[in-house]
């Protein structure tokens, strides 16, 4: 059995490493131990809870599935090759996955061109969400998958990285 720990804290991008000195992106990797210690959540509407981790039985990243109401100003800065870097407005992309590990960006335009690269910048802006009939703001630095529903009456779903 491999030893494998969990790095980071509630936001960052899951960090696993293994005893045999591989590091990889929280895809492709199972947990086989959790650290000891205590977790703590907090949220609405149960405030902060903090319990052991001992007692924990499973976890799971669930993606926020939501109507896009309102794509941001501002360019994606992806380095496509050594000496050329792209900028892509929000409102261009159709798909989008960030491998957080790696630093890199696969982007799909609307048009159907495809964009893989270094991921040089992400605007501070923010993603403007409908959850359930309740409108949520967030950080595009962290969203690490959006697909958006052409044609219709949204402009799409995103995925974020928090727990």
């Amino acid at each position: 059995m491999v030893d494998v720990t969990v790095q980071g804290r509630y936001g960052d991008p899951l960090s696993v490493g293994s005893g045999l000195g591989g590091r990889g992106s929280y895809e492709g990797w199972r947990l086989l131990r959790l650290p000891e210690g205590n977790l703590t959540l907090r949220g609405e509407p149960y405030g902060t809870l903090t319990f052991p981790i001992s007692r924990l039985v499973a976890l799971s990243m669930e993606p926020i599935h939501g109507n896009v109401t309102e794509l941001p100003a501002g360019d994606l800065r992806l380095q496509v090759l050594d000496d050329k870097v792209i900028g892509i407005p929000p409102r261009l992309v159709y798909w989008f996955r960030r491998d957080l590990e790696a630093g890199t960006l696969t982007v799909v335009l609307t048009d159907q061109q495809v964009f893989t690269g270094k991921l040089v910048e992400v605007p501070r802006v923010s993603i403007n969400v409908n959850v359930g009939g309740k409108d949520q703001s967030i950080p595009l630095e962290r969203v690490v998958a959006m697909q958006r529903t052409l044609p219709g009456a949204n402009l799409g779903t995103v995925t974020n990285r928090g727990f």
